[in-house]
């Protein structure tokens, strides 16, 4: 593992899944509600935290440094604040995340145009922070702590998805009912994760920033990548 990842973030991700999983073993079925369910308090935590990211990002974009990724992240992080919000539903009770909505009549076009004037910047935001993600692991490869830490964030963030999807699949496509035991360490598993997703991009963004010596200079996420400059003698 020591070779996949930096050591620090393997054990910081360990820690916290634990820390996150023994609250299902041990809470009651009520403390564990007001911790882990919906609007309970890790999910206000991930609001405030997806916040905190907002306000790293935006400050790299304006103060310099950041490059285009801080100018992208920014608005990503906004959008992953108002979806921790459940504000994708205020605008007509469902949501504008869904495709769903789009293709259903039951919305009128008004409606629709004023959810695509919100969703559309935050979608290109992110397809554009993706296709720079892709460019840079093409050109750098995987080599460098940074990149290497934002994938394993991808990768969590992919696992949260399963965890938060799975039971109902395995119950409506297959007639697998999980117990409440497996239930709750589910949902701890995907709320736990969903709080460190935002802590963890900022710190791959940051590890990236932060050159700790000629032979480690990661320029993944550098403003000035490839130029040249690097090295130059003054």
């Amino acid at each position: 593992m020591r070779d996949i990842l930096p050591s620090g973030p393997v054990r910081l991700v360990a820690i916290c899944l634990l820390g996150f999983g023994l609250p299902a073993a041990i809470f009651s079925d009520r403390n564990f509600e007001r911790v882990f369910d919906e609007h309970g308090l890790i999910e206000s935590l991930t609001v405030a935290v997806w916040l905190v990211a907002v306000a790293i990002f935006a400050r790299a974009a304006l103060v310099g440094g950041g490059g285009a990724v801080a100018w992208l992240a920014a608005p990503v992080c906004v959008a992953a604040a108002l979806r921790e919000a459940d504000l994708h539903l205020t605008l007509t009770g469902f949501s504008i995340l869904k495709i769903r909505f789009y293709s259903s009549d039951a919305f009128g076009a008004q409606e629709k145009l004023l959810a695509l004037a919100v969703v559309l910047p935050i979608a290109l935001a992110l397809a554009a922070l993706i296709a720079l993600l892709v460019q840079r692991l093409r050109r750098n490869g995987t080599g460098s702590p940074a990149m290497r830490l934002l994938l394993a964030t991808l990768a969590l963030l992919t696992l949260s998805k399963l965890a938060d999807r799975s039971p109902a699949i395995l119950l409506h496509s297959y007639g697998i009912d999980l117990s409440s035991f497996v239930a709750r360490l589910m949902t701890a598993f995907e709320e736990g994760i969903e709080l460190l997703l935002p802590v963890l991009f900022v710190a791959s963004f940051r590890i990236a920033q932060t050159p700790s010596g000629p032979s480690s200079v990661d320029t993944d996420f550098h403003p000035h990548a490839g130029d040249g400059m690097h090295g130059r003698p003054s």
